[in-house]
């Protein structure tokens, strides 16, 4: 039998539902390059390879949220979750990480940067043609290169260009432009998670 934990404000839970297969570790890596990483907390992995990561729901009403990023679903009020030992449909278990049990590791707070995305929506780019202008010469360094990446494929999404130019603009910038350079198939990881948040968006 399967167990299911209902999210929301009854439990106090939230989870944050983390999908590879749909670039949700891209896209948390690229959030937690801008906002600072997520505190330790309970954490199992799914039977489908993903993750679950389970956070105090704040003392307000925060409904469920799907597209949160590419990959990434916020299950709150209104939300359910699939919890260990249960047996996903591929035949895998869905298990508690080693020592990231609710038993072995507190529930950290969700952060104010995931509350305020849960509630506003992702992000809307709002700089100047200057910005980008003065992005597009000079570069960036390491700690900002996946985050600047995004935003730029971001904004090329938004003006129509196609995935594959995209991608061929990007690897050439960040072979001159980025110190040091990504290798390429972080830069493809990058582009193509933005494409699939861009056709949701689209959708």
């Amino acid at each position: 039998m399967n167990i299911g934990i209902v999210t929301g404000s009854v439990s106090g839970l939230a989870v944050l539902d983390v999908d590879p297969r749909h670039g949700g570790e891209a896209s948390l890596r690229q959030l937690e390059e801008v906002h600072g990483g997520l505190a330790a907390t309970a954490e199992a992995e799914t039977g489908g390879g993903g993750r679950h990561l389970y956070l105090q729901l704040p003392p307000r009403l925060l409904r469920s949220r799907t597209g949160l990023a590419a990959g990434i679903d916020l299950r709150a009020e209104g939300g359910m979750v699939v919890a260990p030992p249960s047996v996903h449909p591929s035949g895998q278990l869905y298990r508690w990480r080693p020592r990231r049990s609710p038993s072995a590791q507190w529930l950290a707070p969700m952060p104010p940067w995931l509350l305020r995305l849960a509630l506003e929506g992702p992000e809307r780019q709002t700089h100047t043609l200057g910005h980008w202008r003065e992005l597009v010469r000079t570069g960036v360094e390491e700690g900002t290169r996946n985050s600047s990446l995004a935003s730029l494929a971001g904004y090329l999404f938004r003006h129509g260009l196609d995935a594959e130019v995209v991608l061929e603009l990007l690897l050439s910038w960040n072979r001159v432009r980025c110190r040091p350079p990504l290798p390429d198939a972080e830069v493809a990881s990058v582009v193509s998670s933005i494409a699939r948040l861009h056709a949701s968006r689209a959708e």
